[in-house]
């Protein structure tokens, strides 16, 4: 097998080994990959911007397309620019005049809240960088912090409380970021982070359900032990005072299910 890895790295070499050394020297190197051109010249702008193909686009624009056009889908370019983390083109877009706080898609949606579902923390930067406001709703009441902790994404979760947005802030049912966080992810974080950050446990939503509730309802037990740990610390999580005796039980959020963890 030896030597007929050697026969392979010589023939790939295209000339012939002489010493064990030079075999080994063949066989470590990285194969050659052949540059591959990808033609966009038939590509529409907002086939472009969703495969990153900057020349085209720029080429599409300064022939004199508009930068705030709305697809079929009621869907600007800097929002497929950000669901797809292309960069360079949204700062082109932006630079040409484009909307960075547009309402579109089927969830009455802003491209910051494109980029935070997809966890793309250097598009929602770019975005705020901008102007873009985090705390617009879409159709389903959700500001963007809301969205990244549903998705687990840490990182944007820390990032928006960087930039001024309140940990507590509630969507339309009620339902804090930690909230969702407890019911959505299993993993210690963004719970952990969001309680670190100054988020309220004993908060309640529109059904009186607290995050222990929610973490409850999901069988989180990651997310139970960290609450009930915080209660030890000093942080006092309530488990049920705040909620109505006899009161309903509390069906799932839109889209969720119960899980378990």
């Amino acid at each position: 097998m030896y030597q007929n890895a050697c026969g392979a790295a010589a023939a790939t070499a295209g000339g012939c080994v002489e010493t064990e050394k030079e075999c080994h020297g063949l066989i470590s190197k990285e194969p050659l990959v052949p540059t591959v051109e990808h033609d966009y010249s038939g590509f529409d702008i907002v086939k472009a911007t969703q495969y990153g193909a900057f020349s085209r686009v720029k080429e599409l624009v300064e022939a004199g397309y508009n930068v705030n056009e709305r697809d079929a889908e009621n869907v600007t370019l800097l929002h497929w620019a950000a669901i797809n983390n292309r960069k360079e083109i949204m700062g082109y877009f932006i630079e040409k005049g484009a909307e960075v706080d547009a309402i579109g898609g089927e969830l009455n949606a802003t491209p910051l809240h494109w980029a935070t579902r997809q966890g793309h923390l250097e598009a929602a930067v770019i975005l705020m960088n901008s102007g873009a406001d985090p705390d617009l709703r879409d159709a389903e009441g959700c500001a963007c912090i809301h969205l990244a902790a549903q998705f687990g994404h840490t990182a944007l979760v820390a990032y928006f409380v960087a930039r001024g947005v309140n940990p507590d802030c509630t969507d339309r049912a009620g339902m804090t970021p930690l909230m969702w966080a407890v019911w959505k992810i299993c993993s210690l974080d963004p719970t952990r982070l969001l309680i670190t950050l100054g988020a309220s446990p004993n908060l309640t939503d529109q059904q009186g359900n607290s995050a222990l509730h929610w973490a409850i309802l999901a069988r989180n037990t990651t997310a139970i032990s960290t609450l009930i740990l915080q209660k030890k610390s000093g942080g006092g999580v309530k488990a049920g005072a705040d909620q109505k005796a006899g009161g309903k039980d509390t069906a799932a959020p839109k889209g969720g299910k119960k899980g378990s963890c």
